[in-house]
């Protein structure tokens, strides 16, 4: 009877140091922006990014996910002589559930929250970073990302370091985010992503 309950107990504890996994990856992505608002900083309806990603793998088949990605557009309006410019900040949290064939070939699902922080840019001025007729507005908009993806990796022997590749895609849901007296913009839309990193 001890015996059955210490099998138990070592079940139910959480993992030690010694059992996680870890990954690391360099990414690059683009999500869909069809709101008006963002042809005043793009001739396309994306936002291409680039960023990172690290996970801490629980169990075999759950990866916690974090990450950033950072977004740059900007446009030059030649009538008004008007530099406009986009930055955002994409963070991310979330579980990956996946599934490993030979221990090279792993198909995954994730879901994850996301936090965008945007700074819309209007300036006469561009040259000068203090120009006092620069209108600068900043704004929120949480949601989530819902993504199918395939990972390939080296293989290695188990708990060695092995260089990993993955391609995914999805769709993302988001809130409009506000930006003063400028107005509002809501992304959201189709998305894609893919990497090269590491994993322990």
């Amino acid at each position: 009877m001890r015996s059955l309950i210490a099998l138990a107990a070592l079940i139910a504890a959480p993992a030690s140091a010694a059992d996680l996994g870890f990954q690391l990856s360099g990414e690059l992505g683009t999500l869909q922006n069809t709101d008006p608002s963002y042809d005043l900083f793009s001739n396309s309806n994306l936002m291409p990014s680039r960023g990172v990603r690290l996970g801490v793998t629980m169990m075999d088949t759950l990866t916690i996910e974090t990450g950033w990605h950072r977004v740059r557009r900007g446009l030059h309006e030649e009538t008004l002589d008007i530099q406009t410019a986009f930055f955002a900040d994409e963070f991310i949290l979330g579980p990956k559930v996946s599934h490993g064939f030979a221990d090279v070939f792993y198909p995954y699902a994730a879901v994850h929250g996301v936090l965008i922080r945007g700074v819309m840019k209007f300036d006469d001025d561009s040259s000068n970073k203090r120009n006092a007729g620069q209108i600068k507005e900043t704004g929120m908009a949480p949601g989530v990302l819902t993504m199918g993806g395939i990972e390939f990796r080296s293989p290695t022997a188990r708990g060695k370091l092995a260089v990993a590749a993955h391609f995914e895609a999805g769709y993302g849901w988001f809130q409009a985010a506000e930006f003063g007296d400028i107005g509002t913009m809501q992304p959201g839309g189709f998305a894609i992503k893919g990497g090269i990193g590491l994993r322990l």
